[in-house]
This record gives C-alpha cells, structure tokens and sequence, in this order.
C-alpha cells in the first residue's frame, strides 16, 4: 500500500471516528458544533475575499 491508500484510510478511519462522536451528541449540543462550524466557515472566506480584493487592484 503506498502514501496515497494510507492516507485515504487515515481520512476514512478519522471521518469514522469523527461521526461516532457526532452521533453520540444531543441535539442541542450538534447545533451548537453546527453554528460554530459555519462561522468559521464565514470568516475563511470574509478573508479569502478581502485577499482577492488586495491582489486584484
């Protein structure tokens, strides 16, 4: 198995791990990892547009 098949079962074992713990969580508790989620994702990408703005001019 080369670099590739072990780090692709890393990711898989690792997403595994990752929905067993999701699961495991009360509702209340999933929505809270849910909004934190998205507002780092809203934030990544406030600062990938400000960088895009930057580079443009």
């Amino acid at each position: 198995m080369g670099i590739f098949g072990r780090l692709s079962e890393e990711n898989t074992k690792q997403r595994e791990e990752e929905k067993q713990t999701l699961m495991m969580m009360s509702e209340k508790e999933l929505m809270v990892e849910i909004l934190l989620e998205l507002k780092k994702l809203n934030k990544q990408s406030k600062k990938i547009a400000r960088n895009q703005v930057t580079w443009s001019d």
